[in-house]
């Protein structure tokens, strides 16, 4: 998939266009699903903006990775790789658990405007495990744990993120 969007003349000295790239394959079958794919966008010497409103069509993998420093998808200066792999199993076509591995990160450039601006670079790592549970046509729960680690020039980061939901659609 790709995806670009344009920087208006007045941004245009302090912003780059943003574009998107993903690829991914995935394998269905006897209730398991596994996904491969990769990211790139954003450019490491300019600060760029890609706006995306994804509800789990174009990303799907990792939750919090992709709002992180360096890596925000609603502007930030860095380029920004990611591989991911995901594996899930559907029971009786209302529950299903799964969990995804995203490992990536974030470069800046060498110039001194990209590096005064550098508090998002580094490695990243992104472990996540789920569950959902389709009650109703209308009805849905759903969970998450996001276990996110940065690594970056002179620190490392842990962070932890629990999502429940119920959403019931009229």
């Amino acid at each position: 998939e790709y995806l670009g969007n344009a920087v208006d003349n007045d941004l245009e000295p302090l912003m780059d266009n943003g574009n998107f790239i993903a690829l991914q394959g995935t394998l269905e079958g006897y209730g398991w699903d596994a996904s491969l794919g990769g990211m790139y966008y954003g450019d490491k010497d300019r600060a760029t903006i890609t706006v995306l409103e994804d509800m789990g069509n174009i990303i799907i993998a990792g939750e919090e990775i992709h709002n992180t420093d360096g890596s925000s998808l609603h502007g930030s200066l860095g380029r920004n790789i990611f591989g991911f792999v995901t594996l899930g199993y559907t029971f009786n076509e209302v529950v299903r658990v799964g969990g995804d591995l995203v490992y990536g990160g974030t470069k800046v450039g060498d110039n001194p405007s990209s590096q005064a601006l550098a508090g998002g670079a580094g490695d990243k790592f992104e472990a996540v495990a789920r569950v959902s549970y389709q009650y109703s046509p209308k009805l849905n729960f759903y969970a998450h744990y996001s276990y996110i680690n940065i690594d970056k020039q002179h620190e490392s980061i842990d962070q932890n993120n629990i999502r429940l939901q119920a959403l019931y659609r009229f």
